[in-house]
């Protein structure tokens, strides 16, 4: 029996094209929140033009057409998954708890 390599899947990543990275540490504007220690974030550009933010460690990400938004929503996505596995923790999957302290390594309630 002969058979034929299924066509290569097509990603979202593979669409886009990098930009650059940021490295983001501190407080995190209008969240609450602060950083433990610095992330780096990727930057691209989708086949849309949309700027996607992503890191890689927490999978967190958002795009959008306007840089400035598409990284205050990154932001804002990153603390809504921390919080979620936080509200959720007592139900947590070994996965998701694994992601869970994955998150509790970068970021911590912003003192004051």
């Amino acid at each position: 029996m002969v058979s034929a390599p299924a066509p290569p899947f097509k990603d979202r990543r593979k669409e886009s094209r990098s930009i650059g990275v940021l490295t983001l540490y501190g407080p995190l504007p209008d969240t609450g929140y602060r950083l433990k220690q610095a992330i780096v974030v990727q930057v691209e550009r989708d086949e849309g033009g949309s700027f996607v933010v992503s890191e890689a460690n927490t999978g967190a990400y958002h795009y959008d057409p306007d840089f400035s938004r598409a990284l205050s929503g990154f932001i804002g996505a990153f603390v809504e998954e921390f919080e979620l596995l936080v509200r959720r923790e007592n139900s947590l999957s070994p996965a998701m708890a694994s992601d869970l302290e994955r998150f509790r390594m970068l970021i911590e309630p912003a003192a004051g």
